[in-house]
């Protein structure tokens, strides 16, 4: 995405196996979201503030 010129945070869900997830974070995966992560209040928290971060960059 950089590489187009696309500057956003990237949140990732799925089943995403617990040996992926160091990799996703090296590559700039901004949150990583499994089934195990069924609280949506407290994903939607982090989501807002993932873009109120990146808004005042």
């Amino acid at each position: 995405m950089k590489a187009m010129g696309v500057d956003i945070p990237v949140v990732l869900g799925g089943i995403i196996p617990e040996d992926d997830r160091p990799r996703l974070r090296e590559i700039g995966i901004a949150a990583i979201y499994t089934p195990k992560d069924y609280q949506i209040a407290t994903i939607m928290r982090d989501v807002a503030e993932l873009a109120i971060a990146h808004r005042h960059r």
